[in-house]
């Protein structure tokens, strides 16, 4: 630089964003300014000796604990070479580091003092920033959510706050951690600039739009969708002992409040088919007079077994039925079946006996 004028400028090197400048100064006393970093994970603190926009020399000086804080960078002992007066933000422990360079030629202690003071003049500290990325990990609509920022540099302890736009309904920022957690309640993508601000003497600060999106939930099945496994008891060998169902058809009467759904065995052989169809309220889930229908037959004959309901229409009275052990989620769109007998219609053949769950789309 040359006043207000930029003379020339260079590219000296790249560096791990863990690395922090925290100091600047004529550490070698070529009456050149020097960068002093801080590594924040390791503790590492490392020169750079400069010239111009060279690096001339460069080395990792000592590494310190990350409750050590440069306080300031100055010539403590006026051999024309910058010092570093370190500040211990836990126990309030001062040191000086008399610097050779890139060597510590002596190092003194000159006393504590009590974390109310603080080094009067330019306090020098690893600047505050967000880390993590603006983009953050999707959520649900009724699912837990949880994601914690995280930060570097920085004088402890820190505060959180939301500064503009906002987060999604059911979420809150905790404002001492930086976590951002809850059960989202609104599918959409929501921008919000999140801040966060040190304890330092004067504080830094920090701020970070971030992005959240929340999906919807998936939905429920559609047409096509369902089937399921029962196990059956009591049929003829033909029928297998199980009724494995493909996709069901799905029919409904609003007139009656009716809904029918029925499911084809989906492994048939030998010109063999099984068919079950269930008739309900879609809205109570009573079981229609009409009730469960069950049927295997082959290209020569079928026979059914059946049971029927109580519910008979809207404003009528109910009937007496057979049907036991069936419960019908019309929203979830399950059949559940619990030792659920149906009797042979055509003959006094014995029944049989359905357990297990089928799926359909609800509507």
């Amino acid at each position: 630089m040359n006043g207000l004028t930029m003379t020339s400028s260079g590219f000296p090197g790249n560096v791990s964003p863990d690395l922090q400048i925290a100091g600047v100064g004529d550490v070698n006393g070529d009456g050149k300014a020097d960068l002093i970093w801080r590594n924040t994970n390791s503790g590492d603190v490392a020169v750079w000796l400069l010239n111009g926009t060279s690096i001339a020399s460069s080395g990792i000086v000592d590494r310190l604990p990350s409750q050590w804080q440069i306080a300031q960078v100055g010539d403590a002992d006026g051999d024309g070479k910058a010092d570093v007066i370190w500040y211990n933000t836990t126990s309030g422990a001062v040191v000086c580091w008399l610097l050779n360079g890139l060597t510590i030629a002596s190092e003194a202690f000159p006393g504590t003092v009590s974390t109310d003071w603080i080094i009067a003049g330019r306090p020098v500290s690893s600047p505050l920033r967000i880390t993590t990325a603006s983009t953050l990990p999707a959520g649900t609509v009724n699912k837990s959510y949880s994601i914690t920022l995280a930060k570097s540099g920085g004088t402890p302890s820190f505060s959180w706050t939301v500064f503009s736009g906002s987060l999604p309904p059911g979420l809150t920022l905790n404002p001492s951690t930086g976590q951002i957690s809850g059960t989202p309640t609104t599918a959409g993508k929501f921008l919000a600039t999140i801040r966060v601000q040190d304890s330092g003497n004067p504080s830094q600060s920090a701020q970070e739009l971030f992005s959240l999106t929340i999906n919807s939930p998936s939905p429920p099945p559609t047409g096509g969708n369902g089937g399921g496994t029962l196990t059956i008891s009591g049929g003829p060998a033909s029928i297998g002992g199980t009724f494995v169902a493909r996709s069901p058809f799905v029919s409904k009467d609003t007139s009656l409040l009716m809904g029918v759904v029925s499911w084809i065995e989906n492994v048939t052989k030998n010109f063999h088919l099984e068919a079950l169809t269930i008739s309900f309220n879609y809205i109570t889930g009573e079981i229609f007079s009409t009730g469960i229908l069950f049927v295997a037959g082959d290209s020569s004959s079928a026979t059914d077994w059946s049971c029927s309901g109580s519910f008979v229409g809207q404003g009528l009275p109910t009937a007496p039925g057979t049907c036991r052990g069936v419960t019908v989620n019309q929203a979830a769109g399950t059949v559940s079946f619990s030792n659920t007998v149906l009797d042979l219609s055509s003959t006094s053949a014995p029944p049989i006996t359905l357990n297990g769950t089928l799926t359909f789309p609800p509507f």
